[in-house]
């Protein structure tokens, strides 16, 4: 008798976090991102490859590990002022390195509680897969399928009304945190930088030293 049989095999990542968004949904058929919050750190740091485009892997995380860690206002403008309605909405993963105008070359992945995934690409947020399992079994399409600006939600209003909308304190409190969280990001890249160059200038010192 095999030493596996009658075992249940531990279900691969991209299975995992799929069907936590098909299978776990609350009363009112909204995903439960709560479950699958759980499922992606259980998996996180794991690399999922895409189908298309190729070469390219979706690393499963959360906010936390993406450029975006510590910016708590970055989830709320998602979820508040690109879609037409305010969407529930969570991180499941990056795309690093990724040809695109996103801060970093870093595509952040949402789960929104339509079951709908969206990626994030510097203030335009673009619907890439209808669900977790077309976007693990088909593939990402970027740019997406449809595609939100910031602020768009609003374009109903008049001309006046919407910039008047976006001079507000909230919007304009929004921009500056968004721009010093940049500006910070910028600094400690930088110094990360300066950091490996004299790090390399001992290196050759001592080099120097022991010939």
């Amino acid at each position: 008798m095999p030493e596996d049989a009658g075992l249940t095999k531990p279900p691969l990542p991209d299975s995992a976090i799929a069907s936590s968004s098909s299978t776990h949904r609350d009363g009112a058929g909204c995903v439960d991102l709560a479950t699958t919050g759980s499922i992606v750190n259980k998996y996180s740091g794991t690399l999922i490859p895409l189908v298309k485009p190729k070469s390219y892997h979706v690393r499963v995380c959360g906010q936390d590990d993406t450029v975006y860690a510590g910016n708590e206002d970055q989830l709320e403008a998602w979820e508040d002022h690109y879609l037409s309605e305010r969407m529930r909405m969570t991180v499941i993963g990056a795309i690093d390195d990724f040809p695109c105008e996103a801060f970093a070359r870093q595509l952040v992945l949402l789960l929104c509680e339509d079951g709908n995934i969206y990626a994030y690409e510097d203030e335009v947020l673009h619907l890439v897969a209808e669900s977790l399992k077309n976007l693990f079994e088909n593939g990402m399409t970027f740019p997406g399928i449809e595609s939100y600006n910031l602020g768009e939600c609003f374009e109903e209003y008049t001309e006046e009304e919407y910039n008047e909308l976006m001079e507000c304190s909230e919007m304009k409190e929004m921009r500056e945190a968004h721009e010093k969280f940049r500006e910070s990001l910028g600094l400690e890249l930088l110094e990360c930088l300066e950091d490996l160059e004299k790090k390399a200038h001992l290196r050759v010192l001592f080099y120097i030293e022991c010939n």
